[in-house]
């Protein structure tokens, strides 16, 4: 079983909604039931027997969605090889890193890029305004919504659901829970990477980053110790 967001940048999107995918026809009618309350429709009874959401979709985002499906295999192939040119361009950045491809693996390129804040002497922040202002649209930090997702209220102040601490009982999340979430957290930017992009598009945007890198990096090196 596996499940898809289909939001506004992922490779194929129909608004909102998702999909869900398995070959196992009980898992098919579970998944159906959870996503309308239970209803069990297909024998036109509405008796349910388990606490479901109501996360139906509409047919006609449906329709989007499968008339896109078609396309797929097209638009993860080009979104690798702009991501993969990205990539390539980025190792010549220094105190710039993509995410590291293992042999054998092929990235989705939701594209993130690593700092090295030490020698660029500019947080991430910094790095992604003078990235816009290069007219390069990014967000420092956009993932988790401006802090690692453990420090959200619904964890801090353990409140799923009202007047209960359900399901955390006595857990606690305190800061530096997880300082490797919270130390690339610190680091990453977030970049659209569109399929109909041109190969000139990206090699502008790693001239964009290069120079904000070289001109934050030539900063430091200038600032008085």
């Amino acid at each position: 079983m596996s499940a898809f967001s289909l939001n506004h940048f992922k490779h194929i999107e129909c608004g909102s909604g998702g999909m869900i995918l398995t070959d196992d026809d009980a898992l098919r009618y579970r998944a159906a039931l959870f996503v309308d309350k239970c209803y069990q429709r297909e024998e036109g009874v509405r008796d349910p027997f388990f606490l479901a959401p109501n996360y139906q979709m509409t047919e006609l985002q449906a329709a989007v969605a499968l008339a896109q499906l078609e396309r797929l295999p097209e638009i993860v192939q080009r979104r690798n090889r702009l991501g993969s040119r990205l990539d390539q361009a980025l190792a010549e950045i220094p105190g710039v890193s993509g995410q590291r491809v293992r042999p054998g693996d092929t990235h989705t390129y939701f594209y993130l890029f690593r700092l090295d804040l030490e020698k660029l002497g500019a947080t991430a922040g910094q790095f992604s305004e003078a990235l816009s202002a290069e007219g390069i649209p990014n967000k420092a930090h956009l993932i988790t919504g401006g802090m690692p997702v453990y420090r959200y209220r619904i964890f801090q102040q353990r409140s799923a659901f009202p007047s209960s601490t359900y399901p955390f009982g006595d857990r606690t999340y305190p800061a530096g829970l997880c300082p490797v979430a919270d130390e690339a957290f610190e680091r990453w930017i977030t970049m659209d990477l569109f399929e109909h992009w041109s190969e000139s598009d990206v090699d502008e945007i790693a001239h964009g980053i290069a120079k904000v890198a070289w001109h934050l990096a030539r900063r430091r090196a200038a600032a008085p110790v």
